[in-house]
């Protein structure tokens, strides 16, 4: 009976080794979660290609806030120091204006109407000439030509009349109606766009009205 009973025991024994030794070897060759799982999908490029910016200068062809065509896009530093020299200078007042006329494209808008002002004040009926010009250009701010329109209308006729016709019968200047209307109102008539007789009836106009 003991020799049954070690020949049990040793079966049991062995058994359980055999059992372990499968376990081992299972656990050793069964797949981890890392093999099985897929792998990882690479990042598509193109989504992380940066969007190319615009560059800093796109704005549309020709736009223009500070004055359109009468501003040569080179502005001047400390304007306002600039235009006080001048005023202040020594200079006779014909250089004054020179100097301003010469400053003028070079200005932002506020600095265009603030030499406006002045030029309007320091220009001689006989050197109008280069003001009128500022004034007849169809791209000078539409404030500047609010301060060189209330100066020419105080003119002389001789200075007035031909300025006014320059801008009324040019249909791309935004004075040109206002022009017209102050035109109608000296000759107390209006001749629509027959620009040959607005011409000749200021003609006579200043014939019977010499300054």
């Amino acid at each position: 009976m003991r020799r049954i009973s070690g020949i049990l025991k040793f079966a049991v024994f062995l058994a359980v080794i055999t059992g372990i030794g499968i376990g081992i070897g299972w656990l050793a060759t069964r797949p981890t979660s890392t093999d099985s799982a897929p792998p990882a999908a690479l990042p598509d490029d193109n989504a992380f290609k940066p969007v190319p910016l615009p560059p800093s200068n796109s704005r549309p062809a020709g736009a223009n806030s500070s004055g359109g065509a009468a501003n040569s896009g080179v502005m001047v530093a400390n304007w306002q120091d600039q235009i006080g020299d001048i005023l202040a200078s020594d200079s006779d007042i014909s250089n004054k204006c020179s100097d301003l006329l010469n400053l003028f494209p070079h200005l932002p808008e506020a600095g265009q109407i603030e030499a406006a002002h002045h030029l309007s004040n320091l220009t001689s009926d006989d050197n109008y000439a280069p003001l009128a010009k500022i004034l007849i250009d169809p791209a000078t701010s539409t404030n500047v030509d609010d301060v060189l329109m209330l100066d020419v209308i105080n003119r002389p006729g001789t200075v007035k009349l031909p300025t006014l016709l320059e801008i009324a019968r040019n249909p791309d200047h935004p004075e040109s109606a206002d022009a017209r209307s102050k035109l109608a109102m000296y000759l107390e008539d209006d001749y629509g766009t027959d620009w040959s007789t607005w011409e000749s009836k200021i003609n006579d106009y200043l014939t019977n009205n010499p300054d």
